[in-house]
C-alpha cells in the first residue's frame, strides 16, 4: 500500500514500471521496489495483464524471468469472487474474459 504523494514521486522519478487503474483501485509495479526484491530474494510478480509482464521483462532486461499463467474456469471464477464479497462481480468477470483471450484453453 502507498500513498497518492509516494506513488506521485513514483511517476515524477519514472520509477513506475506498470501501472493499472482497476475495480476502484491503482495497481502499480515500481522499480524501486521490484530492484529490492532482486537483490533479497526471487520476486513473485503477481499480474493480471500480458502487458504488465512486458513491462516488467522490458524495464529488468537482464533477470532471467519464468512467466506462469494461472487461471481457473469460469463458474470457478465467479464463485472465488462472489465469496469476496468485493461488490464488483461484474466487472471483475468482465476483466476475467477480456484476460482469457491471451491464454490457452484450459
Amino acid at each position: 500500500m502507498s500513498t497518492d504523494a509516494e506513488l506521485a514521486s513514483l511517476r515524477a522519478l519514472g520509477d513506475v514500471v506498470w501501472e493499472n487503474r482497476r475495480y476502484g483501485s491503482v495497481y502499480v509495479i515500481d522499480a524501486p521496489g521490484l530492484r529490492q526484491q532482486l537483490d533479497r530474494q526471487i520476486p513473485v510478480v503477481h499480474v493480471g495483464q500480458v502487458d504488465a509482464v512486458d513491462a516488467v521483462r522490458t524495464a529488468f532486461p537482464d533477470v532471467r524471468w519464468t512467466v506462469v499463467a494461472l487461471t481457473c474456469p469460469r463458474d470457478l471464477a465467479e464463485r472465488r469472487i462472489a465469496e469476496r464479497q468485493t461488490g464488483d462481480t461484474a466487472e471483475r468477470l468482465r476483466a476475467w474474459t477480456r484476460q482469457r483471450r491471451f491464454l490457452p484453453p484450459i
